[in-house]
């Protein structure tokens, strides 16, 4: 290892720059993939947060498009309804291509009073 003090040989240099270099290349698909999901757990919130707001409309105004597109940054989100039940009742869904590449889909479903239905005509 050392001689006399006079610091590493080059060999010795080369094998930790080897060694270093097998480390790092190892752990940068590793870090690539936790972006990836990161960004993909930020998109499913962006989706609930749409949904919330798509139900809250029903509720609050009484109509719903059957189905529409919303663009949030890269990602497009595909909103659509099953119609209302009973007239109390709608499930909604969305459906949108995370950036990892996949497929993901949520559904909510609300309610409504049949006293607040009559306060929205």
């Amino acid at each position: 290892m050392l001689k006399k003090g006079n610091g590493f040989s080059l060999v010795e240099t080369m094998a930790a720059l080897f060694v270093l270099t097998i480390v790092v290349a190892g752990t940068i698909p590793v870090v690539t993939k936790l972006y990836e999901e990161r960004a993909a757990a930020h998109e499913k919130a962006r989706a609930l947060n749409l949904l919330e707001n798509e139900l809250h409309r029903w509720l609050l105004i009484g109509k719903i498009k059957k189905h529409h597109d919303i663009k949030r940054g890269s990602v497009m989100y595909h909103v659509h309804s099953n119609g209302i039940d009973n007239g109390n009742a709608l499930t909604v869904c969305i459906r949108w291509k995370a950036s990892n590449e996949r497929r993901y889909e949520s559904c909510g479903s609300a309610k409504m009073n049949p006293a607040l239905r009559s306060l929205n005509r």
